[in-house]
């Protein structure tokens, strides 16, 4: 049960950072940000911990869509470095 509760909370913090609808990381929303970020770390730190007791492929794909807000900006970051138009 841990490991699929933890895995749809990973895809609820993989929508809020990429799907431009309901994407609320780095908008003007005030709590949004912070609310991803602290999912984000919670997911992460879970997966990690439950992982380590037993080995599944759902906490390493939950780490990995966990760690969705720092790979958006390092997408954002290339593109820019790039000089490629991009409006988040």
């Amino acid at each position: 049960m841990k490991k699929y509760l933890i895995f749809i909370l990973s895809i609820v913090v993989a929508l809020l950072t990429w799907i431009p609808n309901t994407r609320l990381f780095l908008t003007d929303s005030s709590i949004g940000t912070i609310l991803i970020l602290v999912l984000s770390i919670f997911v992460c730190v879970f997966s990690v911990i439950y992982n380590k007791h037993s080995r599944s492929l759902w906490y390493i794909f939950s780490f990995i869509l966990g760690l969705s807000p720092i790979l958006f900006l390092i997408f954002v970051g290339i593109f820019l470095a790039l000089g490629m138009p991009f409006a988040p």
